[in-house]
């Protein structure tokens, strides 16, 4: 029986850390569609790879202020945007799959949920 190195294992959760992360990264980008009650049926919100996201409203184009910067933290599990205005907002990914983006408001316990399109 082999014993474990623990050097190596460090090393290990990093990987797993980092691809957890870049997993998130790749899942956020794209279309998604707001639901619940409070949601317009002809609003969308777009995530790029250049971790900008865009509010549309369809039929309409986008202003300045429709668009905002975003990231994930090094963990994948929490979003952080900051608006053109300089406001930065901190959201817990409560869920995050190929179809369905669950957020929560960090101190609020509503959660914000989007179906990709």
């Amino acid at each position: 029986m082999k014993k474990i190195q623990l050097t190596g294992l460090p090393v290990v959760l990093i990987v797993l850390l980092f691809s957890c992360t870049q997993s998130n990264q790749k899942l956020i980008v794209g279309r998604w569609i707001p639901t619940g009650a409070d949601t317009k049926s002809d609003q969308r919100i777009v995530f790029f790879e250049d971790h900008t996201a865009v509010s549309l409203t369809l039929g309409k184009q986008p202003e300045a202020r429709d668009s905002i910067q975003y990231k994930l933290t090094d963990d994948g599990k929490t979003l952080i945007t900051t608006e053109k205005d300089g406001k930065v907002e901190e959201l817990n990914i409560v869920n995050l799959s190929k179809t369905d983006l669950a957020l929560m408001r960090k101190g609020h316990d509503d959660t914000f949920r989007l179906k990709r399109e």
